[in-house]
């Protein structure tokens, strides 16, 4: 029976010390990162006038363990992260410390790795834009891993935006010639200007900029801030009558790494009907373009798939669904289609060809 008690005795004493013993946790706070300075997100040894902007507290208190750190950016909505810089300390006691204490107590830096070219980057810009990412993982002594969080700051910088001051959304322009101004961008070493036709009320800004064959194709426009359509090798195609258009500016500004790309928001307008015939311009251009995509394929694709074509284009309403897809989902101009499938049977790589009706 004493037997049975010590067991019971022992059993509960390691079931206390398995329920009480605490898992090691990592929490960070981020202060008011409004005036943030790019060094507060270098980690080094023995650095001075650390801005300080995060707190740390790693729980419990009074363990052995390694924290290690990855910094990255993310410079707009369209880019991707890219690592700015890491870090991974010696051990030390597990306690709550600011980032300013990295490196300038008894927590220092053991290793450390900085991208320069987007340090520099950043740099050029001036304050930080877009978003930091900050990640912390804890490991104790023999590398195991702990715990770990991240917090992402979102920057904004006023300084660092350009606008379309004309047109404005939904203007209608003179075919025969209007102006597109902008905000000047400090910094910017040229302007390029976009433009293309949205041939369905229902397609977004942005894909009606990204397809088809551009009307403005990428204007440089030097470190002037207004053009005008009229001008020499602005307009890529003409001006069509009752069509809808979009356009976008954008700022390049020179620095290391190829340097930075600022983008305006796209602006929707249309295009003056000086015929009476508001849309018939836009459409006849579009079949136009069909047609010949059609004509290029003649000798490539089967006489009964070219007649398919020729009879669903005979609908107008065929217009609006008329596209070219790759196996990404990347629309493609009718233009790059028929260069593409005509090195295809070059290269005699096409098998067989079907219409899906």
């Amino acid at each position: 029976m004493k037997r049975f008690i010590t067991f019971i005795t022992l059993f509960l004493l390691i079931s206390n010390s398995s329920i009480f013993s605490q898992k090691t946790a990592i929490e960070l706070y981020v202060f008011d990162a409004s005036q943030l300075d790019l060094s507060a997100f270098i980690f080094d040894n023995n650095l001075s006038n650390q801005q300080r902007i995060l707190q740390v507290d790693i729980i419990p208190a009074g363990e052995k363990v390694v924290l290690e750190g990855i910094i990255s950016w993310k410079e707009n909505l369209n880019s991707n992260f890219v690592e700015v810089a890491t870090f991974k300390t010696n051990s030390f006691i597990s306690r709550s410390f600011f980032n300013d204490e990295i490196g300038n107590s008894e927590i220092h830096v053991d290793e450390k790795s900085t991208n320069s070219s987007i340090v520099n980057k950043i740099r050029n810009i001036g304050k930080p834009t877009g978003q930091v990412q900050i990640k912390l993982r804890v490991f104790d002594e023999k590398n195991t891993f702990l715990s770990d969080t991240y917090k992402t700051l979102t920057f904004e910088n006023p300084s660092q935006t350009i606008e379309i001051t004309a047109p404005f959304p939904g203007d209608e322009l003179n075919p025969l010639d209007f102006q597109i101004s902008w905000s000047e961008v400090q910094g910017a070493e040229y302007y390029l200007i976009k433009a293309s036709y949205k041939l369905d009320e229902n397609q977004s800004d942005e894909a009606a900029l990204n397809s088809g064959t551009l009307v403005i194709n990428n204007f440089n426009a030097g470190n002037r801030l207004t053009i005008s359509t009229s001008e020499p090798n602005v307009l890529q195609r003409e001006l069509l009558e009752g069509s809808r258009f979009v356009i976008q500016v954008t700022a390049h500004i020179t620095g290391p790494g190829g340097g930075n790309d600022i983008y305006s928001k796209i602006v929707p307008v249309s295009i003056q009907s000086l015929t009476g015939n508001p849309g018939s311009g836009i459409q006849n251009n579009a079949l136009n373009e069909i047609n010949e995509f059609i004509n290029k394929m003649t000798d490539i694709l089967p006489t009964p798939i070219m007649n398919d074509l020729r009879n669903s284009v005979k609908d107008k309403n065929s217009l609006q669904i008329f596209e070219v897809v790759d196996e990404d989902g990347n629309t493609k101009t009718l233009i790059e289609a028929s260069e593409f499938i005509k090195q295809l049977k070059k290269d005699g790589k096409i098998i067989s060809v079907k219409y899906l009706k």
